[in-house]
């Protein structure tokens, strides 16, 4: 019995997440480049921005069940996501830490810089 590692379709659910986006939404980030890690760290900055933009002006919306949900919280959900694939990096950079060491020590310092200001300000609201 063949079993691949978990990352071997890691491209095709790549495309697959891409192709689930709204064009609007599919224009803020290139999501074409080979280095995934970049386009994690450029979803976290996007979701920073709009957050706090949400924050300043404490956005709502009803779903079509009635309950309001808040703009921020949704962000801060998304930021915890983010979170939780900085640790699959972490596991995945210490198969091959020759190559992976120093790169994804600066990617995870910048997710977790990130991380730390979006849970300092959800905390002080």
């Amino acid at each position: 019995m063949l079993i691949l590692p978990f990352w071997a379709d890691s491209d095709d659910l790549w495309t697959t997440a891409v192709a689930k986006l709204r064009d609007e939404d599919r224009c803020n980030i290139d999501f074409d480049r080979p280095e995934k890690l970049g386009i994690l760290s450029e979803l976290l900055k996007v979701t920073q921005k709009e957050g706090q933009r949400c924050v300043g002006k404490a956005w709502r919306f009803k779903r079509q069940s009635g309950e309001t949900v808040i703009v921020r919280d949704l962000f801060a959900k998304i930021a915890q996501w983010i979170d939780h694939f900085k640790a699959v990096g972490d596991v995945v950079a210490q198969y091959d830490p020759v190559h992976t060491a120093l790169p994804w020590a600066g990617v995870r310092f910048l997710l977790q810089v990130s991380l730390l200001k979006i849970e300092r300000e959800i905390v002080l609201r």
